[in-house]
């Protein structure tokens, strides 16, 4: 019966993973050993990824949406592509072209 629900609830939805955590070695319900859960959260590199939210990089692009919302950082080099092959180019060359003026001005810094 829960199976049969999880399994309708599943189909219903379009979930990006599921993940299982064991609340205690024995696998009794309601005891949660909170070193056993951590562990398998560090394990499975959530932890990782709620870090690497919280830093500010929680928001996936598109690469159409990325041309379009940083496009600004090259004026005159680089305009919003509407088809995605256009805008993965575009991606690159945004990308590689502020990596190429942070180094350059790292360079100049360190003179």
């Amino acid at each position: 019966s829960q199976l049969t629900k999880l399994r309708t609830k599943i189909g219903d939805t379009t979930p990006y993973f599921v993940r299982c955590i064991k609340p205690n070695q024995q696998l009794t319900p309601d005891n949660y050993c909170h070193k056993v859960v951590l562990d398998q959260l560090k394990s499975l590199g959530v932890m990782e990824a709620v870090r690497v939210s919280r830093s500010g990089f929680s928001k996936s692009y598109t690469h159409e949406e990325f041309t379009r919302r940083y496009q600004v950082l090259l004026p005159g080099k680089v305009r919003a592509a509407s088809d995605r092959e256009g805008a993965s180019k575009k991606c690159k060359i945004i990308v590689n072209e502020s990596l190429s003026m942070m180094s350059t001005n790292i360079s100049k810094e360190e003179r």
